[in-house]
């Protein structure tokens, strides 16, 4: 079952799924995300959400907006063949590049920059599906619930 699993999971983020390209096209429909929020606020929530997907920051730059990630592991596994004498151990990483723009009132997440590797081998398109189940939603939902517990936060002061 997990050799199963582990190949379902191949197919869908790589090799034999056909992909979209990573470009500015990608990154405007499934990577850039507006919340009713004060600019500083998101910029804060950001820099958790990538800790809290495991994806570490490099450096920020708060003045400018901009953040920048290491590479964290989307996923990590192993397949092994029936006879447990052949073990193939599969690695998918993601950097971010990001920019959080806006004012007090609200913010825009902008993805100015994403990277996915699978075995250490860079990719320059991505199953959507995949991706978006595996990397980006989690990512923005951890945005969104860090920011409502800061509000809630701020709220019970």
């Amino acid at each position: 079952m997990r050799v199963r699993s582990l190949l379902w999971f191949v197919i869908l983020l790589g090799g034999c799924a056909e992909g979209v390209q990573i470009n500015q096209a990608l990154y405007d429909a499934q990577l850039t995300k507006e919340y009713p929020f004060a600019r500083s606020a998101c910029f804060a929530a950001t820099i958790k959400a990538l800790e809290d997907i495991h994806t570490p920051v490099e450096r920020s730059a708060d003045e400018s907006g901009m953040i920048w990630s290491k590479k964290g592991i989307t996923f990590s596994g192993v397949n092994t063949n029936a006879a447990q004498t052949n073990a193939q151990t599969f690695t998918d990483e993601h950097r971010f590049t990001l920019r959080v723009e806006g004012n007090d009132r609200r913010c825009t997440i902008r993805t100015v920059r994403y990277e996915t590797w699978e075995n250490n081998k860079e990719l320059t398109e991505v199953n959507e599906g995949a991706a978006k189940s595996l990397s980006w939603d989690p990512f923005f939902s951890a945005i969104a619930k860090n920011l409502e517990r800061a509000k809630e936060f701020e709220q019970s002061q």
